[in-house]
């Protein structure tokens, strides 16, 4: 008796080991297999960061790929080394394309890089239509452009209107500086007041009043009495106004 119970004994203590064993060694194999994975993250985040380190060497070279005439490289220069807060790597292109468009006569500005330690900066200047105020131009897309200097575009027509009205004064400027063009006479200022009466003054040395409706018709009204009576007298004539319906009025010197 004394046996068996002996024997049910250690048939019950074996059990219990299997059991066991059965329970944790998937656990642990797994936990283990968790950890192996995790150190390898680990060490692969470490080498990673350690490689970048080693990449992010500071620029040593800032080179200009396009040809400059209304920025001087100084000024460039000056501008990326006041955004310049990075490594080859760690450079933040984006902000240094944004503060070298922030220039008024850089219109779009593109930053390569290349290894191991050069970025090439390329800009597209703006083009200056005319001027605008005594410290702006009008860009070909017809947005005002404020710069402290405009000693350099006298050359350039001069364009005025209320605020928010460049857009309509560079239309009616294009529409009538070529039709005036093919006549020989080129725009020297154009605009409207705040009352909307348009006004220009020609190379040839007078003003002329257009009022404030069919504008574009009243020029070619003016051009047909330049054509046949006043171009052999341009030198005579004072102002012209062309603000009638049926006519013009000619003050002469």
């Amino acid at each position: 008796m004394s046996m068996q119970r002996q024997y049910q004994q250690a048939v019950v203590r074996d059990t219990f080991w299997q059991r066991l064993n059965l329970q944790w060694l998937p656990r642990l194999g797994g936990m283990l297999i968790t950890l192996f994975v995790v150190a390898m993250l680990c060490a692969t985040v470490w080498a990673g960061f350690l490689l970048y380190r080693w990449l992010d060497v500071p620029v040593m070279t800032v080179a200009i790929a396009s040809p400059l005439q209304r920025v001087s490289r100084s000024e460039l220069e000056t501008v990326v080394s006041a955004t310049m807060n990075g490594g080859f790597l760690s450079l933040n292109i984006d902000a240094l394309c944004a503060t070298l468009e922030a220039h008024p006569w850089i219109a779009e500005a593109t930053v390569r890089r290349y290894w191991p330690d050069r970025i090439e900066i390329s800009v597209v200047e703006e083009v200056a239509i005319a001027r605008w105020g005594e410290h702006s131009f009008v860009n070909n897309s017809g947005q005002i452009m404020h710069i402290d200097d405009a000693s350099t575009l006298t050359a350039l027509p001069f364009l005025s209107g209320p605020p928010g009205s460049v857009q309509v004064v560079m239309r009616e400027y294009r529409d009538i500086s070529d039709l005036l063009l093919g006549h020989g006479l080129k725009v020297n200022e154009f605009g409207m007041d705040k009352h909307h009466h348009w006004r220009m003054r020609l190379d040839a040395g007078f003003a002329v009043l257009l009022g404030q409706h069919k504008v574009l018709a009243k020029v070619h009204r003016f051009l047909r009495v330049w054509v046949y009576e006043l171009k052999e007298r341009k030198d005579e004539v004072l102002a012209i106004d062309a603000r009638y319906e049926n006519g013009i009025a000619v003050s002469w010197r």
